[in-house]
């Protein structure tokens, strides 16, 4: 790999992965509409990157974020599909933590394990999790249910000095943010 940097991406950026990868890298029932992440961006409560080599994007993330909170979550990644495999998503998520070092850490929701639908759903999000682990994420003890779907929160740290309940109590300050009440089934701290 050459040398990479992560840019801030324009809304033209945004549109024109939204149409040609989002739409794709993403379950239907997980996207968020363009007009939802256009309001997001112009309340200044979401920033969105893309990860370049050689001035080609590799990879790109979605991030919310607000005024009350410490922490951002990591609402989209995705590696663009002809480079997946090549270390892009583990070089980027190293990278997010540079520019986004005024926030504690992320948060990201990750399909839960339990709730698999089959033993072929179950070794991909077995994978997915293994990956964020490998990349030093850290498992937490909170779970939420968005719009039907059953998510295990994990956590990347930027600092070591974290605890279940205080992220608890930041995801609280995010979520109402993120997304819109009607759809949040559940947010637990076992």
């Amino acid at each position: 790999m050459n040398l990479m940097k992560i840019k801030e991406l324009s809304w033209a950026e945004v549109c024109e992965i939204y149409n040609e990868h989002y739409v794709i890298d993403f379950p239907k029932d997980e996207r968020k509409k363009i007009d939802h992440i256009e309001r997001l961006l112009k309340e200044d409560n979401y920033v969105c990157y893309g990860l370049f080599e050689n001035n080609v994007m590799r990879a790109y993330a979605f991030l919310c974020k607000n005024k009350d909170s410490k922490n951002m979550i990591l609402d989209y990644l995705s590696v663009i599909s002809n480079y997946r495999g090549s270390g892009y998503g583990s070089a980027f998520l190293k990278l997010l933590k540079g520019v986004c070092g005024n926030f504690q850490g992320l948060i990201l929701e990750v399909e839960s394990v339990d709730h698999a639908i089959d033993e072929e759903d179950k070794k991909i999000r077995e994978r997915r999790m293994a990956f964020y682990f490998d990349n030093g994420l850290k498992p937490t003890r909170i779970s939420t249910s968005v719009k039907g779907v059953v998510f295990s929160i994990i956590y990347y740290p930027f600092d070591e000095k974290w605890d279940n309940e205080s992220l608890f109590a930041d995801l609280n300050q995010l979520y109402p943010t993120l997304v819109p009440e009607k759809h949040i089934d559940f947010l637990k701290l076992n």
